[in-house]
């Protein structure tokens, strides 16, 4: 059983990808006619038109992956057309220590907003993602 989240993400990237397919691959009307060179153009046009990052590139090729991996275990195609495509190499994350000055400037704006300055420091010190920090209820 998937978390909803996970069912969220498979279903938002399969829109998106049909939403593109419909756009911009007017030819392909079956399933069997998904290759591999429209999953790669697809990935192209996130990371060169949409101008995504290697992460999301990456996602969007393991999601696809796994929901046509689900179409060959059921029969709807003989081979997953995800298959040897590369993932992209991520670009390292560019981290900032804060200086003084900026963390004497969050403590004093986090004097009179109280909230604000509770979840910069959640994420500071807890190293809480930002997803997370979300799902975090006042009564907890």
């Amino acid at each position: 059983e998937k978390r909803y989240d996970t069912l969220r993400s498979y279903k938002n990237v399969i829109k998106k990808f049909y939403a593109y397919l419909l756009e911009n691959e007017v030819k392909t009307k079956l399933i069997l006619e998904i290759k591999k060179d429209v999953i790669v153009r697809y990935l192209d046009y996130l990371f060169y038109v949409k101008e995504n990052k290697a992460v999301t590139y990456n996602n969007n090729l393991i999601l696809l992956g796994i929901f046509f991996k689900w179409c060959v275990e059921r029969g709807y195609l003989k081979n997953n057309p995800t298959e040897g495509i590369i993932k992209k190499k991520k670009q390292p994350k560019i981290r900032q220590v804060l200086d003084a000055e900026t963390k004497r400037k969050l403590r004093e704006y986090g004097e009179d907003n109280i909230t604000f300055y509770t979840t910069c420091m959640l994420t500071y010190y807890c190293y809480i993602r930002t997803t997370e920090l979300t799902k975090i209820k006042r009564s907890e």
